[in-house]
């Protein structure tokens, strides 16, 4: 009894780099993203004078499941703070769903 089996040739795209042909930007980890979220929420908090217990925006970004609008979130707060310029909550949701496609 003979068993037939297929011999697998190498295609070349084996031999070149695997890299990725999308590589991400500096946020690709949740956790990562989360943690500048908390720097920047303290930051905020700092300029503006508001009391160092005042987390919404970093609670509102942990509540996302999407990484990009945890990293809309990041954007915004680290441009509310080098323009300074405050934002509420609501203006930030509003900013985050009118930018969503």
């Amino acid at each position: 009894m003979y068993i037939y089996s297929k011999m697998k040739r190498k295609r070349a795209t084996e031999e070149k780099d695997q890299t990725d042909p999308h590589p991400r930007n500096q946020f690709y980890d949740k956790e990562e993203l989360l943690l500048s979220c908390t720097q920047l929420q303290l930051e905020y908090n700092r300029l503006f004078g508001i009391d160092y217990n005042y987390v919404d925006i970093l609670k509102y970004a942990q509540a996302q499941t999407q990484l990009d609008v945890i990293g809309k979130i990041a954007i915004i707060l680290s441009a509310c703070i080098k323009e300074n310029i405050f934002k509420s909550l609501d203006e930030i949701k509003q900013i985050i769903e009118s930018t969503r496609v």
